[in-house]
């Protein structure tokens, strides 16, 4: 059977392209609205190799599509576009750690009496300054009285001893062996004792030597034993016939600052109790607090910068000790630093005082990594995309190019690059979002 084709209406086909072109001038439309109408002129066709352009190293051809060019230098002034050199400078990456000052546990001593018994005097007071060998209190303990009258009877037995086998030696003809034997062990027996006396008073912290009391009468001995461990100063000012032969001092260990004291004339004190806490505070410790995301980035000698609320500069350290572990509740990691406490002068006053003072707060800059001489732009430079990060390179008046980079140090503002670019290259800086729409839209509509 045979068809018969039906005539064409001729106004169909005026009406379809009225509609065609109608949809095209729509889509201006809007794409024009929403680019400010000043569309970068791109031609997807083009596949030719380019020039880098100034300021990039010829690695070879770069594609056009990588371009973004404007109809006008009106037109890139329109969309915000700033331009900034890339400069080399001095980098370094730092990571900031919250951070309180405390004492070097090291240099903290807690003082308390050798022996129990009763406070005689106070001699230092919460906040005063002391020296090594300073006594701090002076604490009557009966059992110290005990200890120095057996170390003068061990003393008198010694000698006794000695004469007695001097004797025995003189007469050795006439004495038997058995009883020189047992002089020369009775006097062993009794150096021994006397050695005994004597380190027990110095454990309790009577600095006894024993070669100074050994040419002196008994008088002497009384005298010298009675007094000692007290500063001459104040030895000078008790009267031997009234005061008692149990003082014993409570001695500062090293230069330090009386930073606890829990005493009073009269109290009853036993060793257990702590009387005074001293501290050397020329040098400190920071124990810091860092993230658990930087850990991992934490080495020992790394350098550190921190400041202390209300501290007018910055101290330098470094670090000195790192956890082995994570704090279980603030999932930080926490490490140490020393560092040496600088002197203030009060304005008018002869007194020094030190800059950092235990629990304050601050924040502490750990140097982590830095490179004296880097190549670097404004952070505001860098875009990135699925191929990675990347700049825009000026290369004329109206024509940037997308050049990859690799990214190194940031202090926060600057980022270091490698990879084509020279110093002086002017990239984009405020606007390079822009740069970046318009070259993702690019690249899509290439790979269609």
């Amino acid at each position: 059977m045979k068809m018969q084709a039906l005539p064409l209406n001729p106004n169909l086909g005026r009406r379809m392209a009225s509609a065609a072109t109608l949809v095209a001038i729509a889509g201006i439309g809007y794409f024009g609205h929403h680019t400010g109408w000043s569309l970068p002129a791109w031609n997807p066709g083009e596949r030719e190799e380019a020039s880098p352009g100034p300021g990039v190293k010829k690695q070879g051809a770069t594609p056009d599509r990588a371009k973004v060019e404007f109809p006008s230098s009106e037109a890139v002034r329109k969309s915000g576009i700033t331009v900034v050199p890339v400069e080399e400078r001095s980098m370094v990456e730092t990571v900031a750690a919250s951070g309180s000052v405390t004492y070097d546990q090291r240099h903290v001593s807690r003082l308390s009496a050798r022996a129990s018994g009763t406070v005689w005097s106070v001699e230092k007071h919460w906040g005063d300054a002391v020296r090594k060998g300073e006594v701090l209190a002076i604490v009557e303990a009966v059992e110290i009285g005990k200890l120095k009258a057996d170390f003068l009877n061990h003393m008198v037995l010694v000698e006794t001893r000695a004469e007695t086998l001097r004797i025995i030696n003189s007469m050795s003809s006439s004495m038997p062996q058995a009883r020189l034997r047992e002089a020369h062990f009775q006097l062993r027996e009794a150096k021994i004792r006397l050695a005994n006396a004597e380190q027990t008073l110095v454990n309790m912290g009577i600095p006894l030597r024993l070669a100074e009391f050994q040419p002196l009468s008994d008088d002497e001995r009384t005298r010298k034993i009675q007094f000692l461990g007290l500063p001459d100063s104040l030895a000078s000012r008790l009267d031997a016939e009234e005061t008692t032969t149990n003082l014993v001092p409570i001695i500062a260990p090293f230069d330090g600052i009386v930073i606890g004291r829990d005493i009073g004339v009269g109290e009853w004190t036993e060793p257990s109790r702590t009387l005074f806490e001293v501290a050397d505070v020329t040098s400190m410790w920071l124990k810091l607090d860092v993230a658990k995301e930087d850990a991992g980035r934490i080495r020992l000698g790394q350098p550190v910068q921190f400041r202390g609320d209300g501290m007018v500069g910055d101290v330098d350290c470094s670090i000195s000790w790192i956890s082995t572990e994570v704090n279980e509740d603030t999932r930080t990691l926490q490490v140490r630093a020393e560092v040496a406490n600088p002197e203030v002068a009060e304005p008018g006053s002869p007194a020094v005082q030190r800059m950092l003072r235990a629990n304050t707060f601050g924040v502490a800059r750990i140097r982590v990594r830095e490179s004296a001489a880097a190549l670097a732009v404004p952070r505001e430079c860098l875009q990135s995309d699925v191929s990675g990060d990347l700049v825009f390179v000026r290369e004329s008046e109206r024509l940037f190019r997308a050049v990859p980079v690799e990214v190194g140090l940031s202090d926060g503002q600057f980022v270091e690059i490698s990879g084509e670019l020279l110093p002086g290259t002017e990239v984009a800086r405020k606007g390079s979002h822009v740069l970046k729409s318009q070259f993702v839209l690019r690249r899509l509509g290439a790979d269609d």
